[in-house]
């Protein structure tokens, strides 16, 4: 069963788009050379300035509670002191997902 752990971060005005950036990297670096790793979405919220979303995929529970320590701990370690409150973490089973090229080139 495929995890997703969505994370909702709210940053300190005006600091988002460029923290965002710093965050999108950490959890690429970070995450990409965890076990269990399936992929990221980073979000920006279109109607609020200060708040983004990401969706990070995990093989199994086992590896999504390990990033728990590894990957996220390190992003919020990176980035606290341009965040406004800690993010709110969710955890869902991916029933299904089918992702074509979602940024442009």
């Amino acid at each position: 069963m495929v995890v997703a752990r969505l994370s909702r971060w709210l940053f300190k005005v005006g600091k988002r788009d460029g923290v965002f950036q710093e965050l999108d990297s950490t959890f690429g670096d970070i995450a990409r050379g965890a076990k269990g790793y399936r992929g990221v979405l980073s979000l920006l919220d279109k109607d609020d300035p200060n708040r983004g979303i990401v969706i990070t995929l995990w093989s199994d529970e086992d590896s999504s509670r390990a990033s728990e320590t590894g990957v996220f701990e390190s992003a919020i370690q990176k980035i606290n002191a341009h965040l406004q409150e800690p993010p709110k973490v969710e955890e869902y089973r991916v029933f299904t997902a089918e992702l074509k090229q979602l940024v442009p080139s």
